[in-house]
Parts: C-alpha cells; structure tokens; sequence
C-alpha cells in the first residue's frame, strides 16, 4: 500500500487495512467458478455476521429514548435466530447477506424515523417495504424485489461479484481510504448502530445505509459510461496515488480532497478528469462548478470538517483554489503520460 507513509495516524490505517481486506475478499470471490449471489454458500461470512448482530445489539440497547426499543430488540431475537439456521445450514448467500444487513439497518432505526424524505431513495420498493413491514423476513424483501424489480438496489445486487457491496459496522472512512478503492467496484455500506453525523447530517442506520446505496448506485454509473476508457481511467487512478504518496502534506490533503469531491461525491464528471483536455475543463467547467456546489451543497460544505485546519489556514476557498490549480496540473502531467505510453 502506496499511501501508508509515516504521517498517517493509526486509526487512518486501520480504515485503509479495512477496505483493502474488503477488496481482497472480493477479488477472491471473482476468482470463483461459477459463484453466484443467491445460491452460493460464502463461509467468510460468518464472522462478520456475528460481529455485525453482537455489536448492533449493543448499540441498540442504548437506545434507551425511544419507547419501541425494547420491542426492537425482541424482534432482533428472531433475526439471530435466521442468521444461525443459515450458518448451520451452509447457506450464508451473497445477496442475503446483504439483505440482511439493509433489514438490520430498518430494524436499528427508531420507528419514527423511518423515513427517506431527504435521505435518498424514496423508491416504490423501499417505500412498500416500510409501508407494508414486510423488510422483517427476506422473503417478504424479495417479494417486494418482484414487484419492483428494476430498483437501483436489486441491480447492485445482480451485478455480483464483479460489483461487490460490502457493510461496514459505523464505517465513515475519510478521504484517503475512499480514495485508495476509488475504482474497484467493492462499496462500503454503512450499517451505524446510532445516530450519527455524516456528510453535515444526522442519519440513523437507514438513512446512512440508503445514502451509501445511493453513492455506489451513481459511481456504477459513472463506470459505465460507454465513452469511459476503464483501462486508461485505472491507470490514470494508480498513477495519480503513486505520486499522492510523496507530495508534502498540505499539498496531499488538498488533491486527496479534491480527488474524493470528484470520484465519490459527483463520479459523474470523472470522463473529464481523465481527458486530454483536463486544464481547459476544469477552468471552464468543473472547477467553478465545484466551487459553486461548494457554498450550496451540504454534502461539500461537510467536508471542510475533515480537513486538518492547520492545513486550511484561515481561508477555505484559497484552499480549494489551490488545490483545484494542483489538481489540473497534475492531472494533465499524467494524462500526457499515459497518452506518450
């Protein structure tokens, strides 16, 4: 791992050895014959499904303000009881796994915040499943799959293993694990055991859960656009960490930054960032853009917090200027190299 220098702090690098088990046990899933999400039996499994049960009940038994709690918990008794008769029964399956983990982020969620409203997804099937309670069992989940079955969720589903979701117990990594999975088609999902505060918002495990949906839904996307060069978009990510890694700090922070903004926050744009034509883009169009989101969105004001102050100074938007002229300059020297390649 490139980006594990001696100015990274012990819980950074214990984020990024997270994710990059993460990938390795989805690149060891691709390798598989024949495996599919619902039929085939994932031993690895087990022990993060009972971690994830054990520390979700912790947490929701601190859940001592709200009145259906202890009706919660009874009911998360039932959902121990499915997770173990799939252990024993060697049917730990990919997609029910998942499944579970999207159930298990309903049922750690106050009644009366179970809501989408500004939190992503207000679809059909996310909103019968609530309406109706039929997220307590997997079956009444795949029947709502059936009546709905061109969700964005299911087709995240459908697309294992090259497109790997993977829950991660009160996972907001920051900037630079984000940035080292960038383009891997392994997605955290967050499944928190409380409330907490992301992205300049407080979200119970539901909300966070469909707000990561959301973001691996649009980065999928962004993937597949039919004009994108995956090939020479991975080569311009690995090329571009290579030299992250021996920038001084300020300057790092700023294109780790700026790069996440870009790749995590609007993937959409990342056809630009890989074109020849990177300067006169990122003058024209995505800088000022991304300035413009900047003041008004509440996703990008949110990350001012993760930076270091002492690396802001006292001026943000001369930050964020500096950094978007260090972005392009980088960007087109690799560009160009990739091009004379």
């Amino acid at each position: 791992m490139a980006l594990l220098n001696q100015g990274m702090d012990s819980v950074l690098i214990q984020r990024i050895h997270a994710l990059h088990s993460a990938v390795d046990l989805a690149t060891h899933w691709r390798k598989q014959k024949a495996i599919t999400a619902d039929q085939t039996h994932l031993p690895r499994l087990k022990g993060p499904l009972k971690n994830t049960l054990k520390t979700l009940e912790r947490g929701m038994k601190a859940q001592i303000d709200f009145s259906d709690t202890p009706k919660r918990l009874q009911l998360l008794q039932r959902f121990k009881k499915e997770a173990h008769l799939r252990i024993r029964t060697n049917r730990l399956t990919y997609r029910w796994w998942i499944l579970f983990n999207f159930r298990l982020a309903i049922l750690a969620t106050p009644r009366e915040y179970r809501r989408f409203k500004g939190y992503h997804f207000p679809e059909p099937f996310f909103m019968s499943l609530l309406e109706s309670g039929d997220w307590v069992t997997h079956e009444g989940v795949e029947r709502a799959h059936n009546v709905y079955p061109e969700n964005a969720f299911d087709h995240l589903l459908r697309q294992f293993p090259k497109v790997v979701l993977t829950p991660v117990l009160d996972g907001e990594f920051g900037l630079i694990p984000s940035n080292q999975i960038a383009l891997t088609r392994v997605y955290p999902l967050g499944l928190n055991t409380h409330q907490m505060h992301v992205d300049t918002r407080m979200m119970y495990p539901l909300h966070f859960f469909g707000h990561d949906i959301t973001h691996a839904v649009v980065r999928e996307k962004a993937l597949n656009l039919p004009e994108l060069s995956l090939s020479h978009v991975q080569a311009f990510h690995e090329r571009f960490l290579q030299e992250l890694s021996k920038l001084p700090a300020r300057k790092r922070i700023q294109l780790e930054y700026y790069y996440f903004l870009i790749t995590h926050e609007r993937p959409l744009l990342f056809l630009d960032v890989v074109s020849i034509r990177t300067g006169w883009l990122f003058e024209t169009r995505i800088h000022p853009y991304l300035k413009d989101r900047l003041q008004e969105d509440r996703d990008f004001n949110g990350w001012r917090g993760v930076l270091p102050s002492r690396l802001i100074a006292s001026n943000f938007d001369t930050f964020f200027d500096e950094a978007g002229r260090a972005f392009v300059d980088l960007a087109s020297k690799i560009n160009q190299t990739l091009i004379q390649e």
